[in-house]
């Protein structure tokens, strides 16, 4: 999108939105393919990775990968729900860390999240 190309003007529109001085801030950042269709993903993710760690708001991250995914929120739970086409044999044979380490190129972890089934 050509609006993304100006990151200043997203950080304006951040700014007029969000007190970054709050202390319960963070954030999450899911996949940036290097994808023809949509070549300013992988820079939009790294300016909001950024973004993200100079003003000391804690984040996790999940970038690439192969697959493709289904998102949900729940605002009464504050929990994100990924959902992918990868099937495990065992669900509790697997660390769940380890099953994100296998469909994302690139897996952090915020200190104030947690991963759970």
């Amino acid at each position: 999108m050509e609006e993304n190309k100006n990151f200043r003007t997203i950080v304006d529109f951040i700014k007029q939105k969000i007190d970054l001085t709050n202390e319960n801030l963070q954030a999450f950042l899911l996949d940036s393919k290097n994808n023809p269709a949509s070549p300013d993903s992988t820079s939009l993710f790294e300016n909001f990775a950024r973004f993200f760690k100079e003003h000391h708001i804690p984040f996790s991250q999940f970038k690439g990968g192969e697959g493709t995914y289904d998102v949900a929120y729940s605002s009464i739970k504050d929990e994100w729900i990924i959902s992918g086409k990868m099937t495990v044999v065992k669900q509790n044979s697997f660390d769940h860390v380890s099953i994100l380490k296998r469909l994302f190129d690139k897996v952090e972890i915020s200190e104030l999240d947690e991963v759970c089934r």
